[in-house]
């Protein structure tokens, strides 16, 4: 170990080759063995924080899906730290399979992610809960153009059958989505 590489003999160079191969192969196993084990490990972790995201996620949507009124602003808030391709995802297979009033706060969410169902959301207007409102509102900011025609159409029904009450929750969404001309008609004193 400590001569000089010129002064070994023949035995003792053969046996310096052998033993440098020999710990060669040793090293680069116990290398090897090492980089698999950090391998697993990290596999391990990253399945473990990808099930973690997973569980969080679909925490965050349960909560959303059974809020209601005043409470839904929090709970959208709770789904901006999410990833928004696998929160996209989850939300429309639940709104999918949803019924009653648990599809509307699922609109909700899919609204902020800039999925707006418009047809669903106004269809909802005459029907829902009063606390809704601002709910619908804000979720129908994102597809004003397209929740004006669907309203004004409903607008129309609602005239026909003399539905006064509907007609001016309508009129109420559309003049908080920034179209006042039905609630300024309904209001003028002209006849």
């Amino acid at each position: 170990l400590f001569t000089k590489r010129a002064k070994w003999t023949e035995n003792e160079r053969a046996m310096m080759d052998a033993a440098r191969s020999y710990y060669r192969i040793r090293w680069s196993g116990a290398i090897a063995a090492i980089r698999l084990v950090a391998f697993t490990i990290q596999q391990i972790v990253s399945a473990e924080q990808r099930r973690s995201r997973l569980r969080v996620m679909t925490a965050a949507v349960d909560t959303l899906q059974n809020s209601r009124g005043t409470v839904i602003q929090h709970s959208l808030s709770d789904l901006d730290r999410l990833p928004r391709g696998q929160l996209l995802k989850e939300l429309q297979a639940r709104y999918v399979l949803a019924e009653g009033e648990r599809k509307l706060p699922l609109a909700y969410g899919l609204a902020r992610l800039g999925s707006v169902e418009a047809g669903f959301l106004t269809s909802q207007i005459v029907s829902a809960a009063d606390r809704e409102c601002s709910n619908i509102v804000s979720a129908l900011d994102g597809a004003r153009r397209d929740a004006r025609m669907l309203i004004e159409s409903q607008i129309s029904e609602a005239e026909k059958r003399a539905d006064w009450q509907a007609k001016s929750r309508l009129a109420i969404v559309n003049f908080y989505l920034g179209y006042s001309d039905t609630i300024r008609d309904m209001l003028s004193i002209d006849t």
